[in-house]
């Protein structure tokens, strides 16, 4: 996951045009898209990692009790 949003960074108190607040919001916004990009990105990534195990690890990795719900993702 992309690391949080710090508000710290932002100065809301002294923001009179709102410029802070509109930056804040775009930071979330870049943030969410990330996250998103991720999701879709998840399943080629598990396929790619998946290639790449060599059979002994993969037995290994398959016989794990969470096999099933890993897989299902």
């Amino acid at each position: 996951m992309p690391p949080a949003i710090d508000v710290a960074y932002f100065n809301l108190v002294n923001d009179p045009y709102d410029v802070e607040k509109v930056r804040l919001w775009e930071a979330y916004k870049r943030r969410d898209k990330e996250i998103d990009n991720m999701k879709v990105d998840r399943a080629s990534v598990f396929a790619y990692l998946i290639s790449k195990m060599s059979m002994e690890s993969l037995d290994e990795i398959q016989g794990h009790k969470d096999w099933k719900s890993i897989d299902l993702e």
